[in-house]
Parts: structure tokens; C-alpha cells; sequence
């Protein structure tokens, strides 16, 4: 078993349903970014966010009813998500770099394009 595939039945389970919320989200990220659709990534990675966001929430909420030991699991397992996720974000900005030089290649080329066009006609 994974360590962000914990034994989440041992947890209340609104703390389960919001990390099974999380590492879904997860999953949708690694997808996308594993089919270079970076729109698509985005996209999760905003959900991925909010699903963050409401876990943290409820953990507020819920943490003084854990164990030491669940504590304990669910900080290693956070841990490994947050590796995971640092990884997709690599990979996205990685791409957003090589867009940007793309980019700007093809403006490049039309800039070349029309002065030489500009020239020709004159």
C-alpha cells in the first residue's frame, strides 16, 4: 500500500472522503499531465486546490480526535502527495517553458517574415 493510500478507513470518515477527495484530484492531475493536456492540468490542479483547501478544513476540525498513530500516517502519507504534486507542477512548468520558446519563435519568424515581405515590396 502506498503511503497516500493509507488505511483511511481507520479515520472519521469526513476526514476520509476529503483525502479520498484529494488524492482523486490527484490523479486527475498526474492524467493530464501525463497527456501533455495542459489546460486540462490546470484545470485539476485548481481542483486539486480546493480539494486541499477543504481537507485542511476538516482536519482543523477534526485533529484532536486522532490517535498519535493516525496523526503520524496521514503526515507521511500527506508527505507523498505533496512529492507527487511537486512533480506534476515540474512538469507543467517545464512545459509552460517550452511554450513560451515556442512562442516566441514563431513570432520571431513572423517578424523575419514580414520584413522581409516589407523589403520585397518596395
Amino acid at each position: 500500500m502506498s503511503a497516500e493510500q493509507f488505511d483511511v478507513a481507520r479515520l472519521p470518515s469526513i476526514l476520509t472522503r476529503s483525502w479520498q477527495a484529494v488524492m482523486t484530484a490527484l490523479d486527475a492531475v498526474e492524467a493530464a499531465v501525463a497527456a501533455s493536456d495542459w489546460a486540462w492540468a490546470g484545470q485539476c490542479n485548481r481542483k486539486l486546490h480546493l480539494a486541499l483547501e477543504t481537507f485542511d478544513a476538516v482536519l482543523v476540525t477534526e485533529r484532536d480526535g486522532l490517535s498519535s498513530e493516525q496523526t503520524g500516517s496521514l503526515l507521511h502519507a500527506f508527505e507523498a502527495m505533496v512529492a507527487r504534486h511537486e512533480r506534476c507542477t515540474e512538469a507543467l512548468h517545464a512545459a509552460r517553458s517550452r511554450l513560451t520558446l515556442e512562442i516566441a519563435a514563431v513570432r520571431a519568424g513572423q517578424l523575419g517574415a514580414r520584413k522581409y515581405l516589407e523589403t520585397a515590396g518596395s
